[in-house]
């Protein structure tokens, strides 16, 4: 019987071990995200600024889809939304990626513990920071903010699977949470949720547990019913909901099998995780191993078949659609996984000091080699970003490109800058500057227009008709679209270019001194050092 005093010094220490995961999740987003961590202030990235930027646009009452289009879906979009609610600005965003990567790594440190020990588990995770440096990027993605549901769903599948007694609805309200976050932001991020659904469905079936199944489907589809309502009304009382569908559906499908990008070999490499994951699944077999320790077996079966299930579907599903650095963040638990996989045999092989054959020995040693060779590949990427991140700290390399938007938006009268149209460049300029795009198609607008014909007439009808008076892009000679660029050529004239942006004024809109004074600017003297050429 345990004593009192054992079970608090045991709480204790788990209470220690949770913190220092937890810990260590909110150290790796400092080291690792050069674009939202406090330590790279100067620092900024497209894609992190876009997203800052769309939460900021809700809180000002702007309804994606409507007043600003982009293809994730709203849940992502909210999320950020939340971020700047709670601190304005990328504070909001910092604050957000501790609390998800702390609790991905919560959740991936209970699973490992389903089957090693505190030291293996910990190995797994300096492993397992040491790939993940590379595909994170700068920060602030889907795949990266939306984690813990894929890694509470893996435990949450182990769990159900390896312990029979565990109450299923919890868990299934969970996954429906997280299939319904999926799906409102980026479907394809669900590969290790789908892959976990797979694993409990197969066993449930193999099993006859007919009433758990019952339950699950019950609970998960309120779990997705728990976000999607909230969100269908949400764009129902804007009556939104046609643009909704079409963005984050039909568009977003439209995007995925476009511009597609047969083969390359620098992806191939980061996508190497999932043949190494499937082929040690294949090669170390529990049954061989662990001898006479029929419930050690039966998990280590539980997470082989995980393996087997999400190793293929990783691949298959990154390869639908072009994908970027920080689309391999999704391969992460896949490899963390693994990990743990393999150092279970090894705790078995320390434990017991022998294996039945020197061929079950080989096996694992073979793994390791796999798993190493994963290793050699992310490297160099992962050793480049860290002397990146080094650079960017001791050099302050991107001082100069934040000065550069501030001087760009000095040369607007403030009355004017709420209506800068944005073409073609990424939000690190309104990011910065703290304002808001007036473009309705404020990203990717070149992109857009190709795949959709009335985002082209739409945004050939402001430039021809409502003739915006102030255009900030990236260099207009290299616009995507040439009767944009001709119009902008043709009309407008460029009054500064930072090495980032141009600004752009378009000829035949000169506002006078009276209209300056009407519309309430009261620095005249700084209007009048603006226009001084006029």
């Amino acid at each position: 019987m345990t004593s009192p005093l054992t079970e608090i010094s045991e709480r204790k220490k788990l209470f220690i071990e949770y913190a220092a995961v937890l810990l260590s999740g909110c150290i790796f987003i400092m080291l690792a995200s050069s674009w939202t961590s406090p330590l790279f202030p100067y620092a900024y990235g497209y894609d992190a600024s876009w997203y800052v930027i769309a939460g900021r646009l809700i809180l000002d009452g702007r309804v994606p889809y409507v007043d600003f289009f982009d293809l994730k879906g709203p849940a992502f979009f909210f999320y950020e939304a939340l971020g700047q609610l709670l601190i304005r600005g990328r504070g909001g965003v910092y604050l957000l990626q501790c609390i998800s990567v702390s609790l991905t790594a919560l959740f991936l440190h209970k699973t490992a513990r389903l089957f090693v020990g505190r030291k293996a588990s910990g190995l797994a995770f300096v492993l397992f920071y040491f790939v993940y440096v590379s595909p994170l990027w700068g920060g602030n993605t889907v795949e990266e903010l939306f984690m813990p549901f894929n890694a509470a769903a893996v435990y949450f599948a182990l769990r159900a699977v390896t312990q029979k007694e565990r109450d299923v609805r919890a868990p299934a309200f969970v996954f429906g949470v997280g299939a319904a976050a999926f799906m409102l932001s980026k479907a394809t991020v669900a590969m290790t949720l789908f892959a976990a659904l797979i694993l409990v469905l197969v066993v449930f079936i193999r099993e006859r547990r007919y009433r758990d199944i019952l339950l699950s489907i019950g609970f998960f589809l309120f779990g997705m019913a728990a976000l999607w309502l909230p969100v269908l009304f949400y764009f129902a009382f804007r009556h939104a909901l046609k643009e909704f569908f079409y963005a984050v559906f039909v568009f977003a499908f439209k995007r995925s099998t476009d511009y597609y990008e047969a083969f390359s070999f620098d992806w191939e490499k980061q996508l190497f995780i999932c043949p190494v994951s499937l082929l040690c699944a294949v090669i170390l077999r529990p049954k061989y191993i662990f001898t006479g320790e029929e419930k050690e077996e039966e998990r280590l079966k539980a997470l082989r078949m995980l393996l087997f299930i999400f190793a293929p579907v990783s691949y298959a599903l990154l390869h639908l659609g072009t994908p970027y650095t920080y689309y391999f963040i999704s391969l992460m638990p896949l490899f963390f996984l693994t990990l743990v996989y393999i150092f279970s045999f090894y705790e078995e092989l320390l434990k017991h000091r022998t294996f039945s054959s020197a061929r079950h020995l080989r096996a694992v040693l073979i793994s390791t080699a796999l798993v190493t060779v994963v290793l050699c590949f992310y490297f160099v990427p992962t050793r480049d970003k860290l002397r990146e991140n080094i650079g960017i700290i001791r050099d302050k390399v991107d001082i100069e490109e934040v000065e550069g938007y501030h001087e760009s938006l000095s040369l607007v009268p403030e009355w004017e800058r709420p209506d800068i149209f944005n073409l073609e460049t990424g939000m690190i300029f309104y990011d910065v500057t703290d304002t808001l795009p007036a473009n309705r198609y404020p990203v990717n607008c070149p992109y857009f227009m190709h795949l959709d014909g009335r985002i082209a007439a739409y945004i050939l009808d402001v430039l021809t008709n409502e003739k915006p008076k102030w255009i900030m892009s990236e260099e207009i000679g290299d616009f995507d679209y040439d009767e944009v660029r001709d119009i902008v050529l043709e009309n407008y004239e460029m009054i500064n270019y930072n090495g980032y942006e141009e600004l752009w004024r378009r000829i035949d809109d000169f506002r006078s001194r009276e209209e300056a004074e009407n519309a309430g600017y009261e620095e005249i003297d700084e209007y009048e050092e603006v226009y001084e050429d006029e």
